[in-house]
């Protein structure tokens, strides 16, 4: 059984950054891994980002898309993708979102 990850926070209307740290991480040839943000459903994808080479990756979430954020909580997984094959490396975790004072579209 796979296990959750860290649970995340984003702050509606304002930027969030979150570190991904792949140095130790064997990609073969034309294989990614592939962060993504759903809904509680799972039926839609909001966000994903892919990693491909062997390194710490800094993402940046936009307060453009923060700010679209109308739940409190979404979940997030990775995906190791080689050619067709994928290969969840987390179960779904737990996405936060909290508001912030002075955020993007706040009153």
């Amino acid at each position: 059984m796979l296990n959750k990850q860290t649970t995340l926070y984003l702050y509606r209307g304002a930027s969030s950054s979150i570190e991904f740290d792949f140095s130790n991480f064997n990609f073969s040839p034309s294989s990614k891994c592939v962060f993504t943000i759903s809904s509680l459903c799972k039926d839609d994808k909001l966000l994903q980002f892919e990693f491909d080479e062997s390194k710490k990756y800094t993402i940046v979430i936009p307060d453009e898309f923060t700010a679209t954020l109308k739940d409190n909580k979404y979940l997030y997984n990775i995906m190791y993708i080689v050619g067709e094959e994928k290969y969840p490396q987390c179960a779904d975790s737990d996405i936060i979102v909290r508001s912030i004072v002075n955020g993007r579209n706040s009153n």
